[in-house]
């Protein structure tokens, strides 16, 4: 397993978190620009950013995640649709200065962007059904 983050700070945390698991290595670096060989990891997976990007930051990072990865790419993100819109007005009454995800996107719009890139969508996953936005993608990019 090798970790990598852009920010130094949170790679450290990181790389403590995971003290005791087979980390081969930790690797600061920015996730549109991998300083890694074409096909390097059979497997990637990238949790809690993609929906705090601009979209086309997250294609550029997807792009990139696709081209160090020979087979699966599991990757989370904030799927909005109507009933997160309800509960999303449901919070701000509760707690105004709640922050949000600052660029969901929709299924459909995640769909069209795998099919674009050339990955398959095997399978998504909703990390709490009809209580959780996030929705963790297995796709295949072999």
């Amino acid at each position: 397993m090798v970790l990598s983050d852009i920010s130094q700070i949170m790679l450290g945390l990181t790389g403590d978190a995971y003290r005791g698991a087979r980390v081969r290595g930790l690797v600061r670096a920015d996730v549109t620009a991998l300083p890694l060989a074409d096909g390097t990891f059979s497997c990637s997976i990238y949790l809690g950013l993609m929906h705090r990007v601009p979209a086309e930051i997250r294609r550029a990072a997807m792009r990139e995640l696709a081209r160090v990865t020979s087979g699966h790419l599991i990757v989370s993100f904030s799927a909005f649709d109507r009933a997160r819109a309800a509960k999303r007005a449901v919070i701000r009454q509760i707690r105004p200065n709640f922050q949000f995800g600052s660029h969901p996107t929709t299924m459909d719009e995640l769909r069209r962007e795998f099919a674009e890139m050339g990955m398959r969508l095997v399978r998504i996953y909703r990390a709490i059904p009809f209580v959780s936005s996030e929705v963790v993608a297995l796709l295949d990019v072999g």
